[in-house]
This record gives C-alpha cells, structure tokens and sequence, in this order.
C-alpha cells in the first residue's frame, strides 16, 4: 500500500506531464507496473487521471507498448550469461554487426554512422543502453533462439511470429532493440 500510494501520487502530479504542444487534444498517457523480486505485485497504475468507471482500460495491463531498450535484458543479456557467453565483467567487442544484405548495423544512439568503438565491458555497455554489444551477442544467440526463450520460457504472449503482411519479431531489430510488431503488455515485461 505505501509503495501503490507513492506511484499514484506521481502519476496524478501534472507537473510529471509534458504540456500539450499547440494543436494537440489528447493528453500523454503513462502506465507502470511494478513486482518484486518474488514475483508479486507491489504497484500498479493503469494510466492519467482520475479512474471514472469500472472495467476502463488499464494500460499496464490492457495495452501493447513498444519495450525499447528494456528488452534487451530479456531478449540478449539473460541468456548470455545462462549459456555462460558471457559474465559481469565481460569485455565485449562494440562494434556494429554486418547484416545478410551487406548493411551494418546498428549504430549507438550517439554515434551518426555504425562505427567500431573498440572493446567494452559488459556492465557498461547495459548501464549505457549501447546496441553494438547486445547486438554482437545476438549473433551467436540467434533470433530465433532469442523468441523461444521469450515466448517459452519467459511467457511474453505478443510476439509475432508473423503478421501476414512480412512482419515478424524473429529478427535481429525486434529483440536486440524492442521494435516489435505489436509490442507487450508493461505487466508481462515486468
């Protein structure tokens, strides 16, 4: 109850918000959903305002968003470290990778152009969110490998095998850096 009390009172806190820009009608949502360590729920906030009905949409429960950079724990850096690719302390080259068709990928957000950066730990390349290095290990995981263990393992019910319409999150895009088809539910990625 002290940590739901908390979360909400951010939540209901406008100054927490972004103004609207001119033009715009809808204010910008949010949504958290937040467990322990054991696997409880300790907070949830399913979105802005005031709850004015029953049974209304839950964001943390009822929507798809894009996970971004915070799959990469889940889709790469857990199973490393379960294969024993890596550890901790590991030194991991941060360089882009070359895809099938010859393009290299990906770049780090501050970097302009996919470059080699050298060589980096592993417990900065997850605290600096680089793409590089999640990236090199997605080579030898593979994605397919990567989607089994999410959908299997770890239950994320959203992936796309695929959409009917060339889409599909076996790939290196979707689980290294979270564009995924539809995206998952912020309670399954919690």
């Amino acid at each position: 109850p002290t940590l739901q009390a908390k979360v909400e009172a951010i939540y209901a806190n406008e100054e927490n918000y972004p103004a609207l820009l001119p033009g715009d009608e809808v204010q910008p949502q949010a949504a958290i959903y937040i467990m322990d360590y054991t696997g409880k729920t300790v907070a949830v906030v399913g979105g802005r305002g005031e709850k004015t009905a029953n049974r209304v949409l839950n964001r943390a429960t009822d929507s798809l968003r894009q996970p971004g950079s915070s799959i990469k724990p889940l889709s790469v850096y857990s199973q490393a470290v379960q294969l024993n690719l890596i550890h901790f302390s590991s030194q991991v080259k941060d360089c882009y990778i070359t895809l099938k068709d010859g393009t290299k990928w990906p770049k780090n957000y501050n970097q302009t152009t996919p470059q080699d950066s050298g060589i980096t730990l592993v417990d900065y390349a997850i605290q600096s969110s680089k793409n590089t290095v999640p990236a090199q290990l997605m080579q030898t995981l593979t994605p397919e490998r990567s989607f089994k263990f999410l959908t299997t393992s770890l239950n994320l019910s959203s992936l796309v095998t695929s959409d009917g319409k060339g889409h599909t999150d076996i790939d290196f895009a979707p689980l290294t850096l979270g564009g995924l088809t539809a995206g998952v539910y912020p309670r399954e990625i919690a």
